[in-house]
Order: structure tokens, then C-alpha cells, then sequence
């Protein structure tokens, strides 16, 4: 049982889009938690001690409670839905639409596995950026680290080939076509009033151009090299759409 005001710990990878969806809901819900970054494949036996998960793939972001481990995004927003410390919140889960909440949850997702695939992609031609984040023992191994990058990256794609394997530039764009009827049909959110269909499908929005400031501190260059110019010349007003809805629903503290 988590104790008012107590802080739970929250495991990430920073960069994530996955940390997104969490970090609105539990700052939606006024939950205080601390941070744990994570680098991936190196923490990953540090992880599975931490979660008592010994089998089967591990990720983040993870929630770490007095109860136990939560390993998935949607479990997390749900538990901070349950435990809020903000008696003013909305509700981002209300009873009789989760299973149309689910369903955005799914086309979000696979847009994100889409989004990881070019991410990919990406730095499979400049390791640079996985090299910045290697500890400092590896980035000391001059063409050792260099190699250990190459193997960093392979190891990951392999880590979510099922995944990726599935998605794909075709269900991602029929996912953004269906989420615009939506926001035509129900005056600009999902389900008529603002719920985590919102905030699910609008970090799924990643996968066409990273959110900039204040929500992100990536530079404008770099919301560049990751922006998907196929997606973004047809789903622009989507993008609109997302800003405005962090503006708005975004807790800035």
C-alpha cells in the first residue's frame, strides 16, 4: 500500500515514448515518483532482479510499488488512475469505455513499434547517439566501444523483431486516418471529452515527429532528423492536434 506522499520508483528509458504515456498519467494524478534511468541489454539483469521477471522479455518503463512490479504502460496509468493524490483529476479511465480505450491503446502501440523500426534504422547508419548514452567504462574502450555499440544495436532490434515484424508504415497510417474521424466526430477528442485515448494516441504521434518543448528538451534539429516526412506532409493537423492537447492537458509541474 502506497502511503500519501510516498514515492514510488519509476524505471525508464528517457528517450522512450513509453515513458510519455506514463509520465502524463501519473503527473495527471498528482502521483510523486522518482526516477530511475535505464540503458538498455546492460541493465537488463539488474531489471529482472528488481521486477523478479526471470523469464520472457523485460522492458520499461516499469513502476515499482510496495506491491509489487507494474511492466507495462497501460498497467502503470491504470494503477495511477487507482492510487491518485489529485481529488480534482479527471477521470482517464472511465469504466464503460475501457474496452474502446484498449482499442486506441493497440493502434498506439503499433505505431510506436513502427516508430522503433526506423529508429532503428537510423542508428544502424550513426551509432552516435547510442554511443553518447554507453557508460563511461565502455566509451574509454575507443574501437572496443565502438564495436560494443554495433552489438548494442543488433541485440535490440533482435529483442523486438515479433514486434516489429508487425508493424509497418501501411497499419500506421490507417491507424491516423481512423483517429481523425474520430476527432471530427466528437469535437476534438476520441471519445467526446478528454480520456487516455487522447493521451495514448497523441504519443503515438511520435512515430510521425517528436513532441519539442517544454514536454521534450529535444532540439529542433533533432525533431528533424527523427520527423517521418511521408507521414507528416499527410497527418500535419494530427500534429496540431497532439500540441494542443499537450498545452492543454499536460500537467506542467
Amino acid at each position: 500500500m502506497v502511503k500519501k506522499g510516498q514515492k514510488v520508483e519509476l524505471v525508464v528509458l528517457l528517450q522512450s515514448a513509453w515513458f510519455l504515456k506514463v509520465r502524463w498519467a501519473l503527473k495527471h494524478h498528482g502521483v510523486k515518483y522518482r526516477i530511475t534511468p535505464y540503458t538498455p541489454l546492460i541493465g537488463e539483469y539488474w531489471l529482472r532482479w528488481k521486477t523478479g521477471k526471470w523469464s520472457g522479455r523485460v522492458s520499461t518503463p516499469v513502476l515499482i510499488t510496495p506491491d509489487g512490479a507494474l511492466l507495462d504502460s497501460f498497467d502503470i496509468c491504470e494503477w495511477a488512475e487507482d492510487h491518485t493524490e489529485n481529488p480534482s483529476a479527471s477521470k482517464l479511465f472511465p469504466q464503460d469505455k475501457l474496452g474502446e480505450i484498449r482499442k486506441w491503446n493497440d493502434i498506439s502501440e503499433q505505431a510506436l513499434h513502427y516508430a522503433r523500426t526506423q529508429t532503428f534504422a537510423r542508428l544502424k547508419k550513426d551509432k552516435g547517439p547510442v554511443y553518447a548514452m554507453m557508460p563511461p567504462f565502455v566509451k574509454a574502450l575507443g574501437p572496443i566501444g565502438d564495436w560494443f555499440s554495433t552489438w548494442f544495436i543488433d541485440t535490440f532490434t533482435a529483442k523486438y523483431k515479433d514486434l516489429s515484424s508487425a508493424a509497418s508504415i501501411e497499419k500506421t497510417k490507417a491507424g491516423f486516418l481512423e483517429l481523425r474521424k474520430a476527432l471530427k466526430d466528437n469535437k476534438g477528442y476520441i471519445l467526446g471529452h478528454f480520456s487516455y485515448a487522447d493521451v495514448t494516441m497523441a504519443v503515438a504521434l511520435q512515430a510521425v515527429e517528436p513532441v519539442g518543448p517544454p514536454i521534450s528538451k529535444m532540439s529542433e534539429e533533432k525533431r528533424k532528423e527523427f520527423r517521418n516526412t511521408v507521414l507528416a506532409a499527410e497527418f500535419g493537423d494530427l500534429l496540431e492536434w497532439r500540441d494542443k492537447l499537450y498545452k492543454d492537458y499536460f500537467p506542467q509541474v
